[in-house]
């Protein structure tokens, strides 16, 4: 085992208890296990494992991107490892985050922009028959 895998091993644990056992892991072979086995070198522990951000600045900047990617069907795991590493949590058990309504950010309603479009296009209808041009 690299020492990259064993802390990688380490870290991953730390961060999602439970859900490896203990001791050495076979992932078996294939895909899946192979993306695994790059996640675990690189991801955990080459980049979570190293000196320099707390684990919680860590989360907090993972989230931050998360965020600005609006990559929603990850925020959720990413959430309980910020609470596992320590970031601040209100009293719901959801981490704090601040987020303005700025580029980057979730709009707040997933669809607002096609609500708009067939709000204006439903407009546009309206006036025209009004209009006699239909």
């Amino acid at each position: 085992m690299t020492d990259a895998r064993e802390t990688g091993l380490n870290v991953f644990r730390e961060l999602m208890p439970g859900l490896l056992p203990d001791g050495e892991v076979n992932l078996g072979s294939g895909y899946s296990s192979e993306l695994f086995e790059l996640s675990l070198e690189n991801v955990f522990g080459r980049i979570w494992g190293r000196e320099g951000l707390s684990r919680r600045d860590r989360s907090l900047v993972t989230l931050g991107m998360l965020i600005a990617l609006r990559a929603n069907d990850e925020l959720g795991i990413h959430f309980k490892i910020a609470r596992t590493n320590g970031s601040p949590t209100t009293k719901s058990g959801r981490s704090s985050t601040t987020r303005a309504d700025t580029p980057g950010s979730p709009p707040p309603l997933p669809h607002a922009g096609l609500r708009r479009r067939r709000s204006a296009n439903s407009t546009q209808r309206s006036l025209a028959e009004m209009s006699g041009a239909t």
